[in-house]
């Protein structure tokens, strides 16, 4: 099953590991010169465990592959939600270098919820943001099944559809001048 993975952390996060790196490196070449029966092993283990933690706590990546979306990372939030026919996949590109990456189903005549008013709307069923620009939006649409020329396309000429027989992906400058791709699932990949 192939899969894409963004990440969702941004990797200054990760400068906090500098000063425990820097102090196991001290501790590794001073423990020699230590007297004593421990000399500083429990400060290298100490320390050891602190960046193992530090690395594990700040990981956090959303996973899109045909049948599912789902975040990953062991304190991240754990949402998934399933991708089939007609539901779609809206991502858009925020600033900083962000993508904001969401998925909908659009409900039929009857509310699925009693208390829905709308008898026709959208759900939003899942929604992550992850790092990446207009790179990782045209990889996202060739995993969809869209050739790299066509996923160009779909980003040059705003509001043009392209259709195949598993998707329909257009695009759109939505509020703040955002580019927003929809991708549409006409059948469940």
């Amino acid at each position: 099953m192939k899969s894409i993975l963004l990440f969702s952390t941004k990797l200054k996060y990760f400068l906090t590991e500098l000063p425990p790196v820097a102090l196991l490196i001290l501790a590794c070449f001073y423990n020699d010169n230590v007297e004593g029966l421990y000399k500083l092993y429990p400060l290298i283990v100490f320390l050891s465990l602190v960046i193992i933690f530090i690395v594990i706590f700040f990981f956090r990546a959303v996973v899109i592959s045909n049948e599912q979306i789902r975040t990953v990372g062991l304190f991240s939030t754990k949402d998934k939600a399933l991708i089939n026919k007609g539901k779609y996949l809206c991502i858009t590109k925020l600033s900083k270098n962000k993508i904001r990456v969401e998925l909908f189903d659009t409900e039929d005549d009857t509310p699925v919820f009693s208390w829905s008013k709308k008898s026709s709307s959208n759900i939003n069923i899942f929604r992550a943001k992850a790092n990446g620009g207009i790179g990782k939006i045209k990889k996202i649409m060739r995993h969809f099944g869209l050739s790299a020329e066509d996923a160009d396309s779909v980003i040059g000429n705003l509001n043009t559809p392209f259709e195949n027989e598993f998707v329909r992906v257009h695009s759109e400058k939505g509020e703040n001048d955002e580019l927003s791709v929809r991708i549409l699932f006409l059948e469940t990949i």
